[in-house]
């Protein structure tokens, strides 16, 4: 079945999709606000609103937080199991996804089985962190691969309405360093784990007042060190597969042509860049592996004096988006 049938067959419209597309953009935005973009009454939209978190098709909101202005860095792990059972494996998962240090956590086919990302102040920090899960789980692993994040670029949900020309493009891993308080820190931390909570919830939380919260929110959004609010669609509810592709390239020069094709192309919604695995790394959304395949063909019609050769993995579960 496609994306548009399953949608249906769940009872949901054109408008759901508006509304999942504008919350993509900006999942911090107002009832009223989203209704106007919409041209849907508030109460309509709210209850829309509702229903798709009900259906699980949203499955969560957060903000996306550029934590390198604050001296932080990205190293992101592969891990391919071996003679590990449901248990142990699930244990492993809980340890990973309860650790402050991992924003990110998916379970992934293919060369590996298991994925996450974790934030660290220094190669030192993350190496401390290294050998706590080694200690415990090292007999769990047939292959390990490592690597750092040196900028990661991500796209809006763009094939949610396919007649809206907005692209939006999100950009981390920044030069620059920057201070922040306790106070924002805290709000960062809430903010984080659900981009919809109100400036007044989060007060009461903090003990301050919502102007307070909605200050520390506009200073630190534009200092970069939030990006943006997005949510978190529920792409296997929808038989959408979610490809992670690596391209090894002949012609490291020609790299902003790659990224510039990624920015454009609706079913590309990430672009990694790493230090120590593949030349050009991206992350896409496709209906099938034929609809995969006719990418990549394209790609490499496009472009075949840049790629050389490319693999791919399979998500095929998001455990965890966290970003602070």
């Amino acid at each position: 079945m496609t994306f548009d049938s399953v949608f249906e067959e769940m009872g949901l419209d054109s408008k759901d999709k508006e509304i999942l597309f504008e919350l993509d953009l900006n999942s911090r935005i107002s009832v009223n606000k989203l209704a106007k973009k919409v041209k849907l009454n508030a109460g309509t939209v709210n209850y829309r609103i509702k229903k798709l978190e009900a259906k699980k098709v949203i499955q969560g909101y957060y903000a996306v937080i550029d934590a390198s202005l604050l001296g932080f860095e990205q190293f992101r792990v592969y891990l391919k199991y071996q003679y590990i059972n449901p248990e142990e494996e699930q244990e492993l998962i809980n340890y990973l996804n309860n650790n402050e240090m991992v924003w990110w956590l998916g379970k992934i086919s293919g060369e590996y089985d298991l994925s996450f990302v974790s934030w660290a102040k220094n190669s030192s920090e993350f190496n401390e962190f290294w050998k706590k899960l080694m200690l415990k789980y090292r007999n769990l692993f047939q292959k390990i691969n490592v690597s750092v994040y040196t900028n990661l670029i991500q796209f809006n949900l763009a094939f949610l309405d396919p007649k809206n020309e907005k692209r939006m493009k999100i950009q981390s891993n920044q030069k620059n360093k920057i201070k922040i308080s306790e106070k924002e820190r805290k709000i960062l931390k809430l903010i984080s784990f659900n981009a919809r909570m109100a400036s007044i919830e989060i007060a009461e939380k903090l003990g301050v007042t919502p102007i307070q919260v909605k200050y520390a929110l506009n200073k630190i959004k534009k200092l970069g060190l939030i990006q943006g609010f997005r949510l978190k669609f529920n792409f296997g509810l929808f038989g959408l597969n979610y490809y992670k592709v690596n391209f090894n390239l002949k012609d490291l020069k020609k790299h902003k042509k790659l990224v510039d094709f990624a920015t454009q192309h609706d079913k590309i919604i990430y672009v990694d860049e790493t230090i120590g695995f593949a030349d050009f790394e991206i992350e896409l959304i496709a209906s099938s592996h034929k609809e995969f395949m006719k990418i990549i063909q394209e790609m490499k019609e496009k472009f075949s004096d840049i790629i050389k050769d490319y693999d791919f993995v399979l998500y095929s579960e998001i455990l965890k988006i966290k970003y602070f």
